[in-house]
């Protein structure tokens, strides 16, 4: 019987150490992988940062805002919202207000904060000024609060529903957006859905 407590009792003790062995394996690839990625990291930041330039502004230097697609307030957020950023301006630089932020001489109706970072702002060119200005009508929170102006097309789609392309008020002719009938008519009540 000793000799049987003997063997189960060796046989954990050969159980333990081959665990032992596997988690000090584990370990060391472990660390090689940590070294790996703490590496490639650093290969990263040295690569990042040759590219990287700095860019200063100094007060008066014109430069243009970007911002990302506006959401439209009003309307129910689609899937296919426009996702590319645009430039407004061009907008003369006041002051510098941080170590990379800048204060923006913007338009008197303009209700958005005067103050961006400087990855929010390119340089213009003055040869090749491009002028598009901030809507009179974009909140704080970058949200138009617009109302249609009239209806452009109509279109039905493959599903059956209906689509109307609508011209917003105060928006140049680009910003118009093919909308569901549906929430047109429910959001604007008193518009009246009908072509031009």
């Amino acid at each position: 019987m000793d000799h049987q407590v003997d063997g189960i009792f060796t046989e954990e003790i050969s159980a333990v150490e081959e665990v032992n062995q596997q988690l000090a394996a584990c370990n060391i690839i472990l660390d090689e992988l940590q070294a790996n990625l703490t590496h490639t990291q650093a290969q990263k930041k040295i690569y990042v940062d040759a590219k990287r330039r700095e860019v200063v502004f100094q007060p008066g230097d014109l430069v243009y805002l970007r911002l990302q697609p506006f959401k439209l307030h009003s309307l129910a957020k689609k899937d296919n919202e426009k996702l590319s950023p645009r430039y407004y301006g061009p907008y003369t630089v006041l002051s510098k207000t941080g170590e990379i932020s800048y204060r923006l001489d913007l338009p008197s109706h303009s209700r958005v904060h005067p103050v961006y970072h400087v990855s929010w702002l390119k340089r213009a060119v003055k040869d090749s000024i491009l002028v598009q200005q901030l809507p009179a009508l974009l909140s704080e929170d970058l949200e138009m609060l617009i109302q249609p102006e009239s209806v452009i097309d109509c279109r039905t789609l493959l599903n059956g529903f209906h689509e109307v392309l609508i011209k917003w008020k105060d928006l140049p002719d680009f910003e118009s957006t093919w909308e569901p009938y549906e929430v047109i008519d429910a959001q604007f009540p008193h518009f009246t859905l009908r072509t031009r």
